[in-house]
């Protein structure tokens, strides 16, 4: 990432291009010392068919410190995110997708170690993990039908009191919430898509 210290413009390519193939030969170098190490040389022996790879289906949890085990951002905070169901392993990374939230990442398989416990077990952590809880009814709602995020929903919980819980995506997508829009005709528009509604209610506006 160094520049040449000369900036004379008939030379300055020439130390640049100088420079590049330094840094090449010394990657190049590095790459063979990594090709010609022992473990290098014991995992390139070994018959793809019988490495153990995490199989599809399988549950993993995320070490979010990284490589290094930075320090968590509190002390509070958990070292390992999921579970994760492994969709597919190949070579050194494994396509997750989270067992709660349904999100699909790509995670280096240094940083997954397995989950043993039951798949019910397994999906009630992933719904602690995803800060997603069960919604057992909503009893009533405040606000203005015609501002959606200004709308606030009481809601009682599977675990916990009744709550008074503003408008959001995560509780757009629930199907207590749909229940209970369609049960109050004032609140049909919030059960579609802010276009959609637009759309479809011409005559009612919504910032």
């Amino acid at each position: 990432m160094n520049l040449p210290d000369t900036t004379d413009q008939f030379t300055c390519q020439d130390e640049y291009v100088k420079l590049l193939n330094d840094n090449l030969q010394s990657l190049r170098s590095t790459a063979k010392k990594c090709r010609d190490s022992n473990e290098f040389k014991r995992v390139s022996s070994t018959n793809p068919a019988t490495q153990n790879i995490y199989q599809p289906g399988d549950h993993v949890l995320f070490d979010i410190r990284g490589p290094q085990k930075d320090f968590l951002p509190t002390k509070l905070t958990a070292p390992f995110k999921g579970p994760y169901e492994v969709l597919k392993h190949y070579k050194d990374d494994a396509t997750c997708r989270h067992l709660n939230t349904g999100i699909v990442q790509l995670f280096h398989v240094d940083r997954l170690k397995p989950y043993f416990d039951t798949l019910d077990s397994a999906k009630d952590l992933a719904q602690a993990d995803g800060f997603q809880h069960v919604i057992v009814e909503i009893t009533a709602h405040r606000g203005d039908p015609m501002s959606r995020k200004k709308m606030d929903f009481y809601i009682q919980y599977a675990e916990g009191p009744l709550l008074w819980v503003p408008w959001s995506t995560d509780l757009f997508q629930s199907v207590p919430y749909e229940t209970y829009c369609r049960a109050h005709p004032p609140l049909y528009p919030l059960i579609f898509t802010l276009d959609v509604a637009k759309t479809s209610f011409a005559n009612k506006s919504e910032p």
